[in-house]
């Protein structure tokens, strides 16, 4: 479904975000966003391959409870003293490793490790993404080579819990994780995303549809789909380029950060509507002010 602009306002709707983006703290922001952690290795001036590595892994892990993945993998960079190129490639060693939700300490180290080889057998992260992205420009043939690569890469069974850390792209699901991932590495470094990969162009990005980004979206009208799909991804990622078409996720990280902060609570407490910048184009928002 293409997005009419007889019914979403989006000249109000650029201008009351970019008002949202320039007010955020990135500090604090990003300090309860998994993007903390590449973007500490990068500001660290560590090697690519190593932020890249932990950009993947803490993609990988970001669902469930912001508080509690973040944890997981603070865990385990104190464990390996922040040497985590040196953990994922044999180099080092921690006792225990821990497990989250679905995925049991084994196979969290077993995801890792896999990331390891592909770094050390496959030429990198962003090069095993490239041998499926650039035969037909595709960011999910992309996803699918790297999704390959990892199983290929690891030396143990395929069990439940480490196929949840690389879902399939081809089964049609949000991407969320691949999606965010794939943000982090292209969009520029604007204090935000990291601006490591060059080869794909911001214009082509999917928006990481969670439910923060579903709902507010829906509210918006930008998408009268129910599900959290890659279909529901796309055609809110259409109505993104009518806000900036060479770059269509620059309003992402306000627009998720407006639910993971709390500061949107979808039309539950009325105060919070009202002191909102998108009061007037917002469902939530309408219904509380009756416009």
């Amino acid at each position: 479904m293409r997005i009419s602009n007889e019914l979403v306002n989006f000249s109000q709707i650029r201008e009351r975000l970019a008002k949202i983006r320039e007010s955020l703290n990135y500090e604090k922001e990003i300090a309860r966003d998994p993007l903390s952690f590449p973007r500490s290795f990068l500001t660290n001036g560590r090697e690519t391959s190593e932020i890249e590595a932990i950009a993947l892994f803490s993609a990988s892990l970001a669902y469930g409870r912001v508080e509690l993945f973040m944890g997981v993998i603070s865990e385990i960079l104190e464990k390996c003293n922040g040497h985590f190129l040196k953990l994922i490639t044999g180099k080092e060693k921690i006792d225990k490793w821990p497990g989250y939700r679905l995925s049991s300490s084994q196979e969290i180290k077993d995801f890792a490790l896999s990331i390891g080889k592909v770094i050390q057998e496959k030429g990198g992260i962003r090069k095993s993404f490239l041998n499926g992205y650039l035969k037909e420009k595709s960011i999910k043939d992309g996803f699918i080579q790297l999704r390959n690569d990892l199983l290929n890469a690891s030396s143990k069974q395929l069990t439940r819990g480490f196929l949840h850390l690389v879902p399939d792209p081809g089964k049609g699901g949000a991407q969320k994780r691949w999606s965010l991932f794939l943000r982090w590495m292209v969009r520029e470094n604007d204090g935000l995303d990291l601006g490591l990969w060059k080869d794909v162009k911001p214009s082509e990005l999917v928006v990481p549809i969670d439910r923060h980004i579903g709902r507010i979206c829906r509210a918006l009208g930008f998408t009268q789909r129910k599900s959290d799909d890659w279909k529901t991804a796309i055609e809110i990622t259409e109505a993104l380029r009518q806000l900036s078409p060479n770059d269509p996720l620059v309003y992402d990280f306000p627009l998720c950060h407006l639910g993971i902060s709390k500061n949107c609570e979808y039309g539950k407490t009325p105060e919070k509507c009202r002191c909102c910048e998108l009061k007037i184009l917002c469902q939530y928002g309408k219904n509380i002010t009756g416009r």
